[in-house]
């Protein structure tokens, strides 16, 4: 359906399913338009949506992770979620209200394109971090808890490390 899709790479080397997630993204939003997509438009719309839903994501997080630390798993998602709601909405509506206008008045098919899509994406990725993420903390806390304990160990013992360095 869109010949300029790489089938070769489908994931980073970390596992996640980057190239997958923006194949659904392009073939979600292709639903609502009956003109072609741009290339150019793809590699755009793939950039600015990975970066707003990955922010909106480290945001929701870190403040998880914060909370996880002095509350159980249940307190800790519905402190999470009503503390970084309004940022989240802020900036995501945002980027869905320029989006949109940049659609809906400009003239030139490229930016006209970009701009639904953006809207349309922005709106998508808010649902999913605000609605679908919070469960996924909750029912992967586990795992979330133990890396995070993880890296703070790698993290002292390179602080110990590069000390020892300078003082040796």
């Amino acid at each position: 359906m869109f010949p300029f899709l790489d089938p070769v790479n489908h994931h980073t080397g970390n596992g996640f399913h980057i190239k997958l997630a923006e194949e659904f993204f392009i073939s979600w939003a292709s639903q609502f338009s009956t003109k072609p997509i741009f290339y150019i438009a793809y590699l755009i719309i793939s950039s600015i949506q990975l970066g707003a839903t990955v922010d909106y994501a480290i945001l929701m997080t870190d403040r998880y992770k914060e909370n996880r630390l002095e509350m159980d798993k249940k307190s800790a998602v519905i402190c999470t979620i009503s503390n970084v709601t309004v940022s989240i909405l802020t900036s995501g509506s945002v980027l869905t209200v320029v989006g949109l206008l940049l659609g809906y008045i400009s003239s030139n098919q490229l930016l006209a394109q970009l701009g639904i899509f953006i809207g349309r994406g922005a709106i998508f990725s808010l649902l999913i971090v605000l609605f679908v993420l919070p469960g996924l903390l909750y029912l992967f806390d586990h795992l979330v808890m133990h890396q995070s304990s993880i890296f703070v160990r790698q993290a002292k013992r390179k602080i110990h490390t590069s000390v020892d360095q300078t003082q040796g």
